[in-house]
């Protein structure tokens, strides 16, 4: 049957679907893009009655693989008597009596920062600050701590996805298909552009992305029609340059549309080899849809008729806006689900937060460098710049000393990403940082739409055949 087969055109059509799918596998995009958002910028905050054992919920989450900062994690410098050492908090309060001289008040403030009045503290960096990590995080808790009374809260400063991760695997493919399917219906060359359906459903896992490719190729499609059919048909009575000249708008609205399918990708930093590919092989589908048809009309014992305009009428050459409509409708269901969906981002998200109990580093490195210097200190010299090193004689009392220097290798602040976080978020809740709106304001959805929508409102420039005047092209009236 060869080219002439619709089979010809269909199977490339499928082949191609297939290797876009497959290197959507091997470059998977980010839907949460642009970039994966750093360990760091978000925390689960973890509250606990103060009469439960924080050391068994700590057990739980390291077992799971969750690190967890709470004050039975932390570690305090406490020197020995001439070895420095680390120790937990209730082994550190447990060497210093009252009035002991190495203890700084460090310990104390720990206590005040992981436990209030609303209990214990335990903060867990998030990975994921997506909806669906925030859900998937949350149901893991509930089955951790199952039993336990607990309260959980979002800190985060990067919006959340607004999707319920139970839509999220199956929105974007459905309302593909159904932008694409009702494209179909609206299309006035159905016959060519089924083939490129498959091809452009593949485009699913770039989420809105795919809304945005589908409706710029559903366009060229439109663009492409009639000098695609001019193309075909054999005519007599006109030169191919004469019967192609009405149909120069249409080709550098088609190259201008798919320049913007390939700088797209580049600008919401979707994955280039799958996208890029994707778009050859949607040129190499329609390169194959042309050369079926060319060859179908070939092997007609009769050719269909084709008639010469003897009177001047007006033919519009494309119709972009009708093709743009679905594309348009589901972009606006995407950008509306987070006024549905607010609610479904567990926990309030945004506690109170007292600053005084924020612990800078200066605090950590002053209780560090005192328990480091405490044990070359002259004997009631107060803080004396000499620095000496005492030993004991055979009687176990202190026999002399000699000079020495303190030792400097204070390790890094354990709570330095917290703390740094915390104060971030805190200039962010009072209002300092300018106000960056919620799910509903992220741009990236807003900019999507508009492109699909720019691209419809060139129907505007009424491009038509005929009409008034001696121009075969007249866009308003005014021949071009």
């Amino acid at each position: 049957m060869g080219f002439r087969s619709f089979i010809f055109p269909l199977a490339v059509s499928l082949f191609c679907s297939l290797l876009v799918f497959f290197l959507f596998r091997i470059f998977p995009p980010s839907i949460e893009a642009p970039g994966p958002h750093p360990v760091g910028d978000a925390w689960a905050l973890i509250t606990l009655p103060m009469e439960e054992d924080e050391t068994l919920v700590l057990g739980r989450l390291e077992g799971a693989g969750l690190e967890a900062l709470s004050l039975s994690s932390q570690t305090i410098l406490l020197d020995d008597y001439g070895t420095l050492v680390e120790l937990p908090l209730d082994l550190y309060l447990g060497r210093l009596n009252a009035g002991d001289p190495r203890d700084t008040g460090y310990a104390q403030r720990l206590e005040s920062f992981f436990q209030n009045d609303e209990g214990r503290s335990l903060y867990v960096p998030l990975e994921d600050p997506s909806q669906r990590g925030l859900l998937d995080f949350q149901r893991r808790v509930e089955h951790l701590l199952e039993g336990i009374p607990y309260g959980l809260n979002f800190l985060s400063l990067v919006l959340a996805h607004p999707l319920d991760p139970a839509w999220e695997p199956f929105l974007f493919p459905l309302l593909l298909a159904l932008s694409l399917g009702a494209g179909l219906c609206i299309s006035r060359s159905r016959g060519s552009s089924v083939f490129s359906l498959p091809l452009l459903f593949s485009f699913y896992p770039l989420g809105l992305g795919a809304l945005v490719l589908g409706a710029l190729c559903s366009c060229i499609l439109e663009l492409l029609r009639l000098p695609a059919e001019e193309l075909i048909q054999e005519n007599r009575f006109m030169s191919l340059a004469e019967r192609l000249r009405p149909f120069r708008l249409n080709a550098l609205l088609a190259l201008l549309i798919f320049l913007v399918c390939l700088v797209y990708p580049i600008i919401f930093q979707l994955p280039l080899v799958p996208v890029w590919g994707g778009l050859f092989f949607f040129l190499l589908v329609q390169a194959a849809v042309f050369l079926h048809q060319t060859q179908r009309l070939s092997s007609l014992s009769r050719r269909p008729f084709v008639p010469v305009i003897m009177v001047p009428q007006e033919e519009r050459t494309f119709f972009l806006f009708p093709q743009v409509i679905p594309f348009m409708g589901a972009a606006l269901v995407v950008l509306a689900l987070p006024l549905f969906s607010r609610d479904l981002i567990p926990g309030p998200g945004t506690p109170v937060l007292d600053s005084s109990t924020i612990i800078g580093e200066a605090e950590y490195r002053a209780h560090g460098e005192h328990q480091i210097s405490f044990s070359y200190r002259p004997l009631g010299n107060g803080d004396s710049s000499e620095y000496r090193t005492y030993f004991l004689g055979e009687d176990g009392l202190i026999a002399g000393s000699h000079p020495s220097s303190p030792r400097s290798d204070l390790p890094p602040f354990p709570l330095e990403t917290l703390m740094a976080f915390l104060l971030e978020y805190k200039e962010q809740s009072i209002g300092e940082e300018p106000f960056q709106g919620g799910p509903f304001f992220d741009p990236v959805p807003w900019m999507g739409f508009l492109i699909i929508l720019g691209t419809g409102i060139f129907d505007l420039l009424r491009p038509v055949l005929g009409g008034p005047g001696k121009g075969i092209l007249h866009i308003k009236g005014i021949p071009w």
